[in-house]
């Protein structure tokens, strides 16, 4: 059986989609936690911004220069500029898009809301993160979102039930809640993101929720009110 190792580059919504792709790649390989012992190395890039991009360029370099070694990039970087990376990096022979690596890679169709229902952890024990949306529907002219993730789209409250029950009862503390833009969480399908909490605070189990990536919004006011009357949500 071949091994494979996957660098996780950039923020926490790329490492909950690297956790994703080990769970699904440890059907078919050996996971390996350092790379030297790995046969593939699949690095999932960051394109947001400028030091995010060098970390991604220089990380691709450094395994380029590998011998003996499969590379295999994907992920952001490569969803704006894998025309460019193919050009200036050609010692890489395999850059994927998202959408791309599910389908040609994994074997997949690619869907905003995978099943999650299994998954990796890369995280210890007293945390562990959950994308509840993915996307930015916002035309802010400094973003490059819109561009690499695509609009807004909100994961079904049931699918990320399971998710958090699956994960409080593996024996996760803190669960954090992360997306671009978290507190417009639901717009596009009818949900809220209050709904979602008050669902979240009436799971049994001990751990506590935070909120990450929150947005300046009209909500903001009600969501620290909220936030002084659970019992389980972090006031951060």
């Amino acid at each position: 059986m071949e091994s494979v190792y996957v660098e996780s580059l950039g923020c926490p919504k790329n490492l909950t989609d690297s956790e994703l792709i080990l769970h699904h790649l440890s059907r078919k390989y050996r996971i390996e936690s350092r790379y030297r012992k790995a046969d593939i190395i699949i690095i999932n890039t960051c394109g947001f911004i400028e030091p995010a991009k060098q970390e991604s360029i220089g990380t691709i370099l450094e395994y380029s220069r590998l011998t003996g070694k499969r590379v295999i990039v994907i992920g952001c970087l490569v969803n704006l500029y894998k025309k460019e990376l193919k050009k200036e990096i050609p010692d890489i022979k395999e850059f994927y898009s998202s959408r791309e690596f599910f389908r040609e890679f994994l074997g997949l169709e690619y869907e905003r809301d995978p099943d999650r229902s299994g998954f990796v952890s890369l995280t210890p024990r007293s945390y562990t993160f959950i994308k509840i949306s993915d996307g930015c529907s916002r035309k802010c002219s400094y973003c490059t979102i819109p561009l690499i993730k695509g609009r807004a789209y909100s994961r079904p409250v049931s699918r990320i039930m399971d998710e958090l029950k699956n994960k409080v009862k593996a024996g996760f503390r803190e669960i954090v809640l992360i997306a671009q833009d978290l507190i417009r969480f639901g717009r596009e399908n009818k949900e809220d993101l209050f709904r979602l909490l008050e669902e979240m605070e009436r799971t049994e189990g001990e751990f506590r929720i935070r909120l990450l990536y929150l947005y300046p919004d009209k909500k903001i006011v009600d969501l620290v009110k909220h936030m002084g009357q659970s019992g389980k949500l972090v006031p951060y």
